[in-house]
């Protein structure tokens, strides 16, 4: 058994069960010490995936879920393990107690953040409603990613 901090894509329910169809949902989880940014191009998103970078004084609120034996070999296809992520052990708050869980970092961090597709910031934020996390921290992903979609680094689609 592991526990499985996510933040990004894999906050949505339907991602999971994807994946890890046997995962347990244990309830919303804070990272702190950490910053939430886009620092990875995602191929199969098809724009900027989510990363956790250290910084402190600063929180990054998550989903921790439990995973059966077997089920974080999965997510590693998912993440391309050992290629675009790497798995770190951390500390994170659930429910006042801290816990020892997993996390997915990217390993080869683009110099400026990719802006997210449009399917990708949809699943963060269904996700974050779905889980549970604090209004004010869906506030906060939904006002960063549209500041990256019609900041500087937004890159327009390719015309049809």
């Amino acid at each position: 058994m592991t526990l499985l901090f996510a933040y990004g894509s894999n906050l949505a329910e339907d991602q999971m069960e994807a994946w890890c169809p046997r995962y347990e949902f244990l309830g919303p989880a804070r990272l702190e010490g950490f910053r939430l940014e886009f620092r990875r191009r995602s191929i199969r998103w098809q724009g900027g995936a989510a990363d956790v970078v250290e910084a402190e004084g600063e929180v990054v609120w998550g989903a921790l879920y439990e995973l059966p034996d077997g089920e974080l070999e999965r997510l590693d296809r998912k993440e391309a393990a050992g290629d675009a992520y790497r798995r770190r052990e951390v500390r994170v708050d659930h429910g006042g107690e801290p816990s020892s869980a997993v996390v997915y970092e990217v390993i080869e961090k683009e110099p400026s953040e990719p802006t997210p597709a449009p399917a990708y910031g949809e699943a963060m934020l269904r996700g974050a409603a779905e889980r549970g996390l604090p209004t004010q921290w869906r506030s906060h992903l939904e006002h960063r990613l549209s500041e990256l979609s019609t900041g500087p680094n937004h890159v327009s689609p390719p015309p049809e």
